[in-house]
């Protein structure tokens, strides 16, 4: 599949954030286990087809969802993902709270930042984190 470059209108329904775990790492232990695990990581790829189809009918519903369901078969692909208590615990708490419509772990894994999306100015956790604003012109942040 050929992916070309999408709309940004998703980011004028939603806000998009980084959300800081505090937690630094190297991926190298979490990448040696999904390779070594390779066909768990292959589930990824239809959903990955789909994500993309959704953006491109403006379905930015349905992308949030597969965004949603993209993290529950990522952290399937090894255990080391989300293994640190404190990931876990942020993982929990961005599912149960109302105002996070998405959430996945960025990189690897095992740290780093969540990207999270919400209803516009709507956001209400207790963690750190950048608000991304992207327009045509480009990418720029905010921390809050």
């Amino acid at each position: 599949m050929k992916y070309d470059f999408l709309s940004t209108k998703l980011f004028d329904l939603y806000d998009s954030y980084l959300v800081f775990t505090g937690i630094t790492r190297n991926s190298k232990n979490v990448l040696k286990d999904v390779t070594d695990n390779i066909d768990k990581a292959k589930l990824l790829l239809p959903t990955l087809d789909k994500s993309y189809a959704a953006l491109q009918e403006n379905d930015y519903s349905k992308f949030l969802n597969y965004l949603n369901k993209s993290w529950i078969q990522k952290k399937k692909t090894s255990s080391i993902i989300t293994e640190n208590l404190s990931i876990k615990e942020m993982d929990d708490y961005l599912n149960e709270n109302d105002t996070v419509i998405a959430h996945k772990l960025c990189g690897a894994g095992n740290g780093g930042f969540f990207l999270v999306f919400a209803e516009k100015e709507n956001l209400n956790i207790p963690y750190r984190s950048v608000i991304i604003d992207i327009t045509p012109n480009g990418v720029s942040g905010i921390r809050i």
